[in-house]
C-alpha cells in the first residue's frame, strides 16, 4: 500500500497507518487467502512500513507521537 498525501490536509491528518494495520490484522485472522509463512512476512512487513512512516513524520506529529510512542 503506497502512502498518499493530501496537499490541503496536515501531516497528522495524512498519516493513517490504521489502513496498513487492518490488512495486517485480517491477514492474521485467515480473513485473505494466503499460506501462512506468505502472511506472517505481509505482517512484518505492514508493521515496518507504519514505523517507517511514523518515524518519517515524527517532528510534525509532535505530542501525539510521543504519547503513541510511550504507550507501547
Amino acid at each position: 500500500m503506497a502512502y498518499r498525501f493530501k496537499h490541503r490536509e496536515t501531516v497528522p491528518q495524512n498519516v493513517k497507518p490504521a489502513e496498513e494495520l487492518d490488512s495486517a490484522i485480517a491477514l492474521l485472522k485467515g480473513k485473505r487467502a494466503a499460506r501462512r509463512e506468505d502472511s506472517i512476512r505481509e505482517v512484518r512487513k505492514s508493521i515496518k512500513k507504519t514505523r517507517a512512516l511514523l518515524r518519517i513524520v515524527r517532528p510534525e506529529l509532535g505530542d501525539f507521537f510521543q504519547d503513541e510512542s510511550l504507550s507501547s
